[in-house]
């Protein structure tokens, strides 16, 4: 297994969204990786999207680490959204109701960032 390569960020040239999309698994081990990606995106950008369609599992460890960026985020009057899950990343997310907080609407959900 993989850590997700959430390095792997885009910024299209004129937009304001920093974009992160982590691949593979997000678990106990990965997360951390995720966690340092993140928390150095919030710090540096007003709007960050971390676009999950290339995760294919999430538990707990990446669900807290979501959480606690959105949090760093609001703090530093920055946010943070979610999009792109599916299959089991988005059932986790929609089970432990975080889905309303990370993805900002509904219709997010399923949609990839800019």
């Amino acid at each position: 297994m993989h850590p997700p390569s959430a390095t792997d960020t885009r910024r299209p040239p004129g937009d304001d969204v920093h974009v992160l999309r982590p691949t593979g698994e997000i678990d106990i081990e990965t997360a951390p990786v995720l966690r340092a990606s993140l928390t150095a995106a919030v710090q540096r950008h007003h709007e960050v999207c971390c676009d999950l369609s290339g995760v294919t599992f999430c538990c707990a460890a990446g669900v807290r680490v979501l959480l606690q960026a959105a949090h760093a985020a609001a703090r530093a009057g920055h946010h943070l959204h979610v999009c792109g899950a599916h299959g089991v990343t988005a059932r986790v997310l929609h089970i432990t109701g975080t889905d309303d907080v990370l993805y900002g609407s509904a219709s997010a959900m399923n949609k990839s960032c800019p």
